[in-house]
């Protein structure tokens, strides 16, 4: 099937689905905060900086699709763009330091709502591919399940824990 994971380099499906979750929790808390406080930093206002996001969401809802369909060409693995587009991400958010005029910013969240939306598609791709038979709409449905819990529990205790990071620099609430 197409953009199946060989088997070879699957086994131990569950192995590779918790590698997949790991990532999603831990990188998806900090980012929103730390990019947000960079351009105060730069003297970009909170509200305005807030707006850059739209041009991370745009870009990760029209890239979804076309990687979609990159992942049912044949010779092109899931694992490996989303390896790439974690990559590139990465090269971006260091290169971000260099960003201190708005156009640079918004070229900064166009790349990085690509590479997050290119992340977000392959890791289901490969995830679900990782099964095989019944086990794969049950492994789905669990990688779904727990992302989901994350996602909703994660903004209230990502807030917590960033609050209290703050109140432990500054000394007081």
């Amino acid at each position: 099937m197409r953009g199946e994971i060989p088997t070879q380099q699957c086994q131990g499906g569950i192995r590779v689905f918790l590698l997949f979750e790991k990532r999603k929790r831990y990188f998806s808390k900090a980012h929103f905060f730390l990019q947000v406080r960079y351009c105060e930093t730069i003297g970009i206002p909170p509200t305005q900086s807030s707006k850059l996001y739209i041009y991370s969401g745009v870009t990760s809802l029209l890239i979804r699709p076309v990687i979609g369909r990159l992942c049912d060409v044949k010779w092109i693995q899931a694992h490996f763009l989303f390896q790439i587009a974690a990559a590139l991400e990465g090269i971006a958010s260091l290169l971000l330091a260099l960003a201190t005029k708005n156009v640079y910013l918004v070229l900064y969240f166009i790349l990085y709502g690509c590479t997050d939306g290119a992340m977000g598609s392959a890791m289901c791709v490969a995830v679900m591919f990782c099964f095989k038979g019944a086990k794969r709409v049950r492994g789905f449905g669990l990688f779904q399940s727990i992302t989901n819990i994350v996602s909703a529990f994660g903004p209230a205790l990502g807030g917590t824990s960033d609050s209290l990071y703050l109140v432990s620099l500054r000394g007081r609430p």
